[in-house]
């Protein structure tokens, strides 16, 4: 369970509107980005040009070499407060190589909406005025990276996908800002509606039984389908949290109703993996993969470290790279590589934060340099590519 999910879309989204300024209102047209995408793929077509907006005197290395083919799609997110992500953008040159790997750089939709450090206090600098003047849109379009935004669908506090104060309003205000700078928003992950349906947080819970949460989880779909056609939708849900079955429930209770999803992505619950086996572990990945499959729905799999271990850890840093990467091994052995390969993080930092925000690590760049965010996308992506 992902509290800043929570913290997100109630104070920022819902609580937060009227103190934070929005949009009057949407842009005038919708892009169909269905064009722009292949055979399930978020990312658009390599085309081989790089617009003119994406050079300029201080990021020489926009013209990254042409990627290599892969065998899965490569998702980047930084944890939300990094004190370097900016610089994944100001200074290019720092991950040239990790960079051609990645395919989809998402975003957590509380730093697209924050203004101001108290609308979004774990996001430290990385905030939206922040973005706009490393020319973070205009930067992912000139690499050919597509841009995704993780956000909360259904959570205490927002239950309902329609209405003035619902969540596809939420979604309307994220996609307009990311226009409005020049951005396209080629996905949206929503962030574990089904568990978001039966969490309690603070006292507050929508009390929501799996076939309530799917109600609300397909008019949101419907309704930012009905918004920008074309932009591809999908769902983070936790694991083990739920189980296989469950799971697999989950995702029949949305297409009995209509739901279809651009893609599935499982957020595996690191440290809880101590209560079972590893075999029984890679028998739930296949599990899943394969009902993924059956389905039509691209698979794919959260990379990120082990948050309790890493803050009993002396070396957090070091305690992070060597958790993430052993779970990427670890998912390469039970099921090759899934559709899609994640490498994100969220993880607090107990103790280490210097402004409000412990979501710090890991660091990003230098790639190369021990216990990177970079470094760890290289060595995923070695990892689990077929040469």
């Amino acid at each position: 369970m992902r509290l800043f999910s929570y913290v997100g879309i109630v104070s920022l989204a819902l609580a937060g509107c009227t103190s934070m300024p929005q949009t009057a209102s949407d842009a005038a047209t919708a892009t169909d980005a269905a064009s722009n995408f292949v055979d399930g793929s978020i990312a658009p077509r390599d085309t081989g040009t790089v617009p003119d907006s994406g050079r300029d005197a201080g990021s020489r290395d926009v013209d990254a070499a042409t990627p290599p083919p892969r065998d899965f799609e490569l998702w980047f997110t930084p944890n939300i407060g990094s004190r370097d992500m900016l610089e994944l953008f100001t200074a290019p040159d720092a991950w040239s190589t990790a960079r051609t790997r990645v395919q989809v750089m998402k975003l957590y939709s509380s730093q697209i909406k924050a203004v101001l450090p108290e609308h979004c206090p774990m996001c430290g600098p990385n905030l939206r005025p922040a973005l706009q003047s490393a020319g973070v849109f205009e930067r992912l379009d000139a690499w050919g990276i597509a841009l995704a935004t993780e956000s909360g669908v259904v959570k205490p506090g927002a239950c309902l996908a329609e209405g003035e104060r619902g969540t596809i309003a939420d979604a309307r205000w994220t996609l307009s800002l990311v226009e409005e700078n020049g951005g396209t928003l080629a996905a949206i992950a929503m962030d574990e509606p089904y568990r978001g349906g039966e969490m309690e947080f603070a006292g507050v819970r929508c009390g929501y039984s799996m076939e309530q949460s799917a109600d609300q989880t397909v008019a949101w779909l419907e309704g930012v389908r009905a918004l920008r056609p074309g932009i591809a939708l999908g769902d983070i849900e936790p694991y083990p949290h739920f189980s296989a079955p469950e799971l697999i429930a989950w995702l029949d209770a949305l297409a009995a109703r209509g739901g279809t999803l651009d893609f599935f992505h499982l957020d595996v619950d690191l440290n809880a993996l101590k209560h079972q086996t590893t075999a029984t572990t890679a028998r739930d990945l296949r599990t899943l993969r394969d009902a993924a499959s059956a389905r039509g729905i691209p698979f794919g799999v959260i990379v990120i470290g082990n948050e309790w271990l890493m803050n009993r850890s002396s070396d957090q840093p070091r305690s992070y790279y060597e958790t993430s990467t052993a779970w990427a091994r670890e998912i390469e052995a039970a099921i090759g590589a899934p559709d899609h390969v994640l490498v994100q993080s969220w993880v607090d930092s107990s103790g280490m934060g210097e402004d409000g925000s412990t979501r710090i690590l890991p660091v990003n760049l230098p790639e190369g340099a021990p216990h990177t965010h970079a470094t760890i996308i290289e060595e995923v992506y070695q990892d689990l590519h077929t040469p």
